[in-house]
């Protein structure tokens, strides 16, 4: 009888756990918006770090924004832990006395100062080093000269205990494939090693690593016996190794984010294309690999291109118990990236799912709190269409049913909102109309100044149970006058019944353009939008047809960038880009014949530069 009682007791103390959403709440992971960029002249957008935030010991955020700020050069910023206020630091100005367009993330020693490099400006545009003093005052470290030097830094910057820093450029060099260079606190740069562009590897643009021997570890997007990259060592000599070369088969090709090492000497890292060559078009999506201390590769997880995520250009993040985090550009079901997790056994988790108003694109690094906390910022997406900074709080697995862990169970608020229970035997009842978008957000490829996109299609839903009233359909927003639409949506739509939207892009000026797509009804949440954006540029003349490219340099022995989604920029006086959305301009002689990137790496057209 005891036994019994004992059993009925520990059934509903069970039952009565379960029933308690509360507590239930509270472990399931959150994700919340901790700040949505509003683009210039006030704020920064665009957050397209090829590193991550930094965090300080009180809880608050720092990083970049690739533009955005009084200049729409871009921006420092820092977003206050307990307030979740923005402030923007500094507002880059570009050349000749300041830097623009930073492209990766910061670094904070313990007074601090914050580290950073940007793509361009200087005294000649070829970038510059900097450092941000808690005041919010700058000042330029370094300004590249786009010769041996180096050019175009895209990755962010180690530091040692002396006070060194340590970095890479994408371009420049003996021979414009790149180089690796330390700067030392006096502002002397030292270019420690020059790539070649063959088998050592080139372009590089990812975040050093350095172990404690002063060794220093990275990876390149292309050069290698094949040409689809390699992981690097370099010692203090300026002695380089390639640790690995990727074929740009199963094993991965392009590694474009940075390393992270474990106690073991071991390196996990992350492609954005190869893997599994039947997803992307024939490219493959990328693969999450490791390397051990005797240059053995292991793919430890293979992108497929559907939910699980496609094109992981941001670095990995490694917890105490061997798990890595990170996120991609691409996939999952909105086809807005997703955030994911990948235990010791290989099996990933999807965390989170980006939808457009949450963000989109993430390609930068995650960085964990000591609680498990993951912070990051998305390219695109958020309010105005500018990124966001991110907050997601994963699930607590050690419980009963940690397969509740996922996108199913998130939030999107910030805090959790919860639905109200109906009793047993009623039915939940209501008569409304709901509008649902898909997509929740249109990217338009670079377009020239003047010309018409093609049209893209947004459907408009109705998912309630009575009629939808349509008040009104139009572009708002920013750049308004860049977009049109037309529709076949009517003043009303049935339950259940859809209509579509169509979109186009006709930019008036040069650089990114955003506006939204407002939809005016009776339904809750009303006017739904859809976040537009596109880049414009002026035009230039494609000569010739698609051919498969001789290495990596133009005829002038510039370097070349892939180019694995979106379309070339096409600008005068320019060629070349940068991965993901925002595309990153590399100067010319605008007499030579380049090689340009096309749809994919596997392919250049010819261009005449005006």
């Amino acid at each position: 009888m005891k036994s019994r009682i004992l059993m009925c007791i520990t059934a509903m103390a069970l039952f009565a756990a379960l029933a308690i959403p509360p507590r239930l709440a509270a472990q399931r992971q959150t994700y919340t918006v901790l700040h949505s960029f509003a683009g210039p002249p006030t704020d920064g957008s665009n957050p397209f770090d090829f590193g991550s935030l930094v965090r300080d010991s009180a809880g608050n955020l720092y990083g970049t924004a690739f533009a955005g700020g009084a200049s729409n050069n871009g921006v420092v910023f820092k977003l206050d832990d307990h307030t979740r206020k923005q402030t923007v630091l500094h507002s880059f100005t570009g050349s000749p006395t300041d830097g623009a367009a930073p492209a990766a993330g910061l670094i904070r020693d313990k007074a601090g100062n914050l580290y950073g490099t940007t793509t361009s400006g200087g005294t000649t545009g070829y970038g510059v080093v900097f450092k941000v003093d808690p005041s919010g005052m700058e000042t330029v470290l370094y300004s590249f000269t786009g010769g041996a030097d180096g050019a175009n830094p895209q990755a962010g910057l180690a530091r040692d205990s002396a006070g060194n820093l340590y970095g890479t450029t994408s371009s420049g060099g003996t021979s414009g494939n790149g180089v690796v260079f330390t700067l030392d606190p006096t502002g002397k740069e030292t270019v420690i090693y020059s790539f070649t562009g063959g088998a050592d590897g080139a372009l590089p643009y990812a975040r050093l690593v350095r172990d404690l021997a002063g060794n220093l570890y990275g990876t390149t997007i292309s050069g290698g016996t094949t040409g689809n990259g390699v992981v690097f060592k370099l010692d203090p000599t300026g002695n380089e190794t390639v640790l690995y070369s990727f074929t740009g088969g199963t094993d991965g090709r392009a590694p474009v984010a940075g390393l992270v090492r474990d106690p073991a000497g071991n390196l996990y890292g992350t492609t954005t294309i190869g893997g599994d060559l039947s997803a992307f078009g024939g490219l493959g999506c990328g693969v999450v690999f490791k390397l051990d201390s005797t240059g053995k590769e292991t793919v430890l997880y293979s992108f497929t291109g559907g939910a699980d995520g496609c094109q992981p250009f941001a670095g990995l993040v490694r917890d105490a118990a061997g798990n890595l985090y990170g996120a991609t550009e691409s996939g999952g079901n909105s086809n807005s990236g997703v955030v994911f997790k990948l235990d010791i056994t290989g099996k990933e988790t999807v965390l989170h799912t980006f939808t457009g108003p949450d963000g989109l694109q993430v390609d930068a690094g995650l960085v964990r709190d000591a609680k498990g906390n993951l912070y990051g910022t998305t390219v695109g997406g958020g309010a105005s269409g500018y990124g966001v900074v991110f907050k997601l709080t994963p699930c607590d697995e050690d419980r009963a049913n940690p397969e509740g862990c996922g996108d199913r169970v998130e939030s999107t608020a910030v805090a959790f909102i919860r639905t109200p229970q109906v009793p047993l035997g009623k039915t939940a009842v209501t008569s409304a109309p709901t509008a649902t978008l898909s997509p929740t957000s249109l990217t338009f490829s670079t377009q020239a100044i003047g010309t018409t996109s093609v049209a893209k299609s947004v459907t408009l839903k109705n998912t309630g149970t009575t009629s939808l009233t349509i008040n009104s359909i139009a572009i708002t927003g920013t750049n308004a006058g860049d977009f049109a639409q037309t529709h076949t949506c009517g003043i009303s739509l049935a339950a259940g019944a859809s209509c579509s939207i169509s979109v186009t892009f006709k930019p008036t000026s040069s650089g990114t353009r955003t506006a939204a797509l407002s939809i005016t009804d009776n339904a809750a949440g009303s006017p739904q939008k859809v976040a537009l954006s596109g880049i414009g540029v002026n035009g230039g003349t494609l000569t010739g047809s698609c051919i498969v490219p001789v290495g990596n340099q133009c005829a002038g022995g510039k370097p070349l960038f892939g180019c694995p989604t979106g379309q070339p920029v096409i600008t005068p006086g320019f060629v070349g880009c940068g991965f993901g959305p925002l595309h990153h301009d590399v100067p010319v002689d605008t007499s030579r014949r380049c090689r340009i990137p096309n749809l994919s790496l596997s392919g250049y057209c010819i261009r005449t530069v005006p």
